[in-house]
């Protein structure tokens, strides 16, 4: 069995934090590719897997 997961490209992590008032926050980008990430991750429901699993990772923007 295999699946096939794609996701949004994330925000760079120059934009994933914040600070403010002496502390450090997700920034409003961040938790927006949360949220975007999480309903494309539901929307392809992915197989539920019972045996070891391998994992391939491609990373790239967009049309490249």
């Amino acid at each position: 069995m295999s699946a096939t997961i794609t996701l949004p490209l994330p925000p760079s992590v120059n934009a994933l934090w914040r600070s403010g008032k002496g502390r450090t926050f997700r920034s409003r980008r961040y938790i927006s590719w949360l949220k975007e990430a999480g309903r494309a991750l539901k929307a392809q429901r992915p197989p539920r897997f019972t045996d070891a699993v391998v994992i391939k990772v491609d990373i790239g923007r967009p049309g490249t």
